[in-house]
């Protein structure tokens, strides 16, 4: 009496692992760019409520707050602004936090110069309509719209029309 023992033979686990190969190599460069764009999109959402922070600090604490601009430096840096020095002295133009754009994005351009502080009054409007384009690595470009209505989007591309 034969006795057979049920098993894969050495072609069709080689057949299997070709196949897995094969799905491995083709799914990997779609996994990479979707990993990019997530990357993008979560760094240029960060920077994006970094505005909308500004925003909600001008009119929950009924003050003027603001986001510096730096482009040379690649940074934000929210600002708590008064023209009145008193009480207290040391709330004239206080840096509350800076937000460093970092890998993958840098700022491109923006409507606003070097350094120029973006406010936002107590009721949430804006000083000025204002955009910040921000770019990856990859050339993918993602820019920042702050409207006279003081509504804040992220939008894909580098204008805001």
């Amino acid at each position: 009496m034969i006795i057979r023992f049920k098993a894969f033979t050495i072609i069709e686990l080689m057949a299997v692992l070709f196949i897995i190969g094969i799905l491995i190599a083709s799914l990997t460069p779609s996994a990479a760019r979707m990993y990019q764009e997530t990357r993008l999109n979560r760094r240029a959402s960060e920077a994006a409520a970094y505005f909308r922070q500004a925003r909600q600090l001008a009119v929950t604490e009924q003050t003027t707050y603001g986001v510096a601009v730096y482009l040379t430096l690649n940074k934000f840096e929210l600002v708590h602004h008064t023209t009145n020095p008193t009480p207290p002295p040391d709330y004239t133009d206080v840096v509350k936090s800076d937000f460093d754009v970092e890998d993958p994005l840098t700022i491109e351009s923006t409507s606003l110069s070097d350094g120029e502080l973006l406010t936002f009054n107590n009721i949430g409007n804006p000083s000025k309509s204002a955009d910040v384009a921000l770019v990856d690595t990859y050339g993918k470009n993602r820019v920042i719209c702050i409207n006279a209505a003081g509504s804040i989007s992220l939008k894909v591309g580098t204008t805001c029309n």
